[in-house]
């Protein structure tokens, strides 16, 4: 999601948590990315980040949501 649909997908989750839903929230932050950006490139990074969004999408169910804001990863 962009930040548009992160935070609708948030509103959902306030609104199913008021009615008595169970929610998590988690936030994925990736040390030290700008260092990679440095060293590597913004090829080697954006690479990075696809890798990391491929396994997290991989382990959260189908009803859950994703975001990426800059270098952080929103559940």
């Amino acid at each position: 999601l962009n930040r548009r649909g992160l935070e609708e997908a948030l509103s959902a989750a306030s609104r199913a948590a008021a009615a008595g839903t169970p929610c998590a929230l988690a936030h994925v932050d990736m040390d030290r990315f700008k260092l990679i950006n440095d060293l590597y490139g913004h090829g080697i990074g954006d690479g990075m980040l696809q890798a990391a969004a491929a396994r997290l999408t991989s382990a959260i169910r189908g009803s859950d949501s994703i975001a990426r804001l800059a270098d952080s990863f929103i559940i």
